[in-house]
């Protein structure tokens, strides 16, 4: 009986390890996607990013126009969105097939995240 609860506790080690690997895989991808690209400047990116953005919407929001730097950049935004949106989504699908963290890399290079 010991050596069943034994492998189970292992295997439950090792699965916890693979979730996380996985995490911490499609963390680096995100964090790839800032300007900075760099986890120390993280946090201040993203709320800089989230601070254009609802700037951006006001303007919208009050009836104005974005000029084309503004567009631009509240395009970029949207595209920022959609690709941290795909790797969560393909995180949660790695996460519940049982993938590795190898599987999901690649597949993250296929789709070009």
């Amino acid at each position: 009986m010991g050596i069943h609860v034994n492998q189970v506790a292992v295997d439950a080690i090792d699965e916890a390890k693979r979730i996380q690997d996985i995490k911490d895989e499609a963390q680096a991808r995100i964090i790839s996607r800032l300007p900075s690209g760099s986890p120390d400047n993280f946090v201040i990116k993203q709320m800089n990013i989230m601070m254009l953005n609802a700037e951006l919407d006001d303007i919208v929001i009050n009836g104005g126009t974005l000029t084309a730097e503004q567009g631009a950049q509240k395009a970029a935004f949207v595209k920022l969105k959609d690709e941290i949106k795909r790797i969560r989504s393909m995180s949660d699908d790695a996460e519940a097939n049982g993938d590795d963290v190898a599987t999901f890399q690649a597949a993250l290079d296929v789709a070009i995240l």
